[in-house]
């Protein structure tokens, strides 16, 4: 102990300050490189999350390592495949109700609030063509 204070006695002052420097920065680059898979496996979750957030599923990140950001990547790339697997169950379904509907021989109409039609069938749409048909020509009668 007593030999590094010599030696720390000795050198000069911008010595000392340059040796300081050198270790700051040492410091930080060796801080950079071991936190940069880190790094990276945060950025990637961020990248599939705000993909989540606007409705796209198709997004698996590719970030396997071991460690506690790797298992949130594994339930993040789960989570988005269940959810991409219930969109197009949805899809499927709403296809086979749009397909039913339009064939359906009844009038089928669906309104908001205001009363506005927001859907009609084929049916329906047949139906309101024909009723402007009579009402023009009873218009014309009078």
């Amino acid at each position: 102990m007593h030999y590094a204070t010599v030696f720390l006695d000795d050198l000069s002052l911008n010595t000392k300050i340059i040796s300081a420097i050198a270790v700051v920065i040492g410091s930080v680059l060796l801080a950079r490189y071991l936190l940069r898979d880190i790094r990276e496996g945060l950025s990637a979750l961020e990248l599939g999350l705000l993909n989540l957030k606007d409705g796209e599923y198709s997004t698996t990140l590719s970030y396997q390592n071991d460690d506690e950001l790797g298992k949130l990547c594994s339930l993040y790339n789960s989570t988005a495949l269940n959810l991409r697997e219930e969109k197009h169950w949805l899809y499927q379904r709403e296809l086979l109700l749009d397909k039913i509907t339009q064939s359906s021989p009844e009038v089928l109409f669906l309104v908001n609030d205001q009363q506005q039609v927001i859907f009609s069938n084929i049916a329906a749409r047949r139906f309101l063509i024909l009723q402007k048909g009579w009402m023009a020509i009873e218009y014309r009668l009078y």
